[in-house]
């Protein structure tokens, strides 16, 4: 069974999930806040923000509507600065990526999950920065002052 320590998974949690990784992004990177969804951060400016549970991927856009890249108003930013928690029940962890938001539309066909999101394998290979953390020790960020 999987198991989340920080992160919620499934539809109807994606604001909550959202909220507490600009919480735990905010204080990692002493960034602040632009907007309830992006971060502005020393040495890579304007971010979006985004928190997933997925095993498969990070979804980029909307399934239902997917859009082209420069299609949708939070393209302009200078790049998407992303929480993914990895469920382990004996190690929890997050990694953290920075990417160029039109690095992660130019994958490759068989990178893409359907017209929406983007292979793991894409994300960590385009990544501008990677990190992993203990998932304990980022929520520890939501509690702390």
């Amino acid at each position: 069974m999987k198991k989340y320590s920080l992160l919620t998974p499934g539809n109807g949690h994606q604001m909550g999930n959202k909220k507490k990784a600009m919480t735990i992004l905010a204080a990692l990177f002493e960034a602040k806040q632009t907007s309830y969804e992006s971060l502005d951060l020393p040495n890579w400016g304007d971010c979006q923000v985004a928190a997933y549970t997925s095993t498969d991927g990070a979804m980029i856009v909307n399934a239902t509507d997917p859009k082209k890249f420069g299609e949708l108003p939070w393209h302009h930013r200078a790049h998407l600065i992303m929480l993914r928690e990895i469920p382990d029940p004996k190690t929890p962890r997050c990694a953290i990526y920075i990417c160029v938001i039109k690095d992660l539309f130019d994958a490759p066909a068989a990178e893409w999950i359907g017209k929406a999101g983007v292979k793991w394998t894409h994300v960590a290979k385009v990544a501008k920065l990677k990190q992993i953390h203990s998932a304990p020790d980022l929520a520890a960020l939501l509690r702390s002052p």
